[in-house]
């Protein structure tokens, strides 16, 4: 099914090239995504205890000590041992965020996000990461453990560029026990197919930006998908959101658990 915007249009699940003119973007019309409605970013939300404000820092600062996070130009790395989420960058509606022992792919902690979506109304939770300009390359990496899913569409990963006017959106969908991916300027209706999703087993997922080439390939496990988006990405504002960017309304409950992070160029 096409995911159904706060607007009633239609939005996208289909690996749609992208023009040449077309350098990649925020969100599609500020409403059926986690911004304001006058397209101002969200405020972080408190929801049931969800979490707190984000810090003012530059999310980069909540990164982690850990081997994971070694590489140069990681603007967020994290395996959430040992961190509060008073220094995580969150954004939550309709959700809550919480550090969980009982369940991680590097022990002892994962974030573990839960939205149940309103009939109308926004719904996300998770790591809302602005490094600002984009580089020409971007590597973003996650373990993601499915513990209940009843939700037909869940964006679990975002990856947003924009510049001015112009807008292109990378997504990692959860439909139907599948991954999915989806990349266009913007994204349209259909996903593809990249693997399983099983319900209680990790898997690692990859998302790898060529920002001069205009491709992304997207990996899960050894399965990999390769997008054209036909775009320069230079100058554009990134943003990456994970692990619940957009849940369909009204369309239940779903739990995700995120471990090992990370957002470099």
């Amino acid at each position: 099914m096409g995911r159904m915007r706060r607007s009633g249009i239609l939005v996208g699940i289909v690996a749609l090239a992208c023009s040449a003119a077309c350098t990649l973007a925020l969100d599609l019309d500020g409403l059926s995504r986690p911004e304001a409605a006058d397209g101002q970013a969200p405020a972080p939300v408190v929801d049931s205890g969800a979490t707190t404000d984000a810090p003012d820092s530059d999310a980069s600062d909540a990164s982690d000590a850990s081997p994971l996070c070694g590489a140069p130009n990681t603007h967020f790395c994290s395996d959430f041992d040992g961190v509060e989420l008073s220094s995580l960058p969150l954004t939550v509606r309709n959700g809550t965020i919480t550090l969980d022992s009982m369940v991680s792919r590097s022990p002892p902690t994962s974030l573990v996000a839960a939205t149940e979506p309103p009939s109308t109304g926004l719904t996300y939770a998770g790591l809302d990461v602005r490094p600002g300009r984009a580089a020409a390359t971007l590597h973003v990496a996650a373990d993601l453990l499915v513990l209940d899913n009843v939700n037909d569409y869940v964006e679990v990963i975002a990856v947003l560029y924009s510049s001015g006017s112009s807008s292109c959106d990378i997504y990692v969908i959860l439909q139907d026990g599948e991954w999915r991916g989806n990349a266009g300027c913007p994204a349209r209706d259909n996903a593809v197919r990249i693997a399983p999703a099983p319900m209680g087993e990790w898997s690692h997922v990859e998302v790898d930006v060529d920002g001069v080439g205009g491709t992304v390939t997207m990996t899960v496990g050894s399965a990999k998908l390769d997008l054209p988006l036909g775009a320069s990405f230079a100058d554009s504002d990134l943003r990456v959101f994970a692990p619940i960017y957009w849940a369909r309304e009204g369309g239940g409950k779903t739990r995700i658990a995120l471990d090992n992070f990370v957002v470099r160029d």
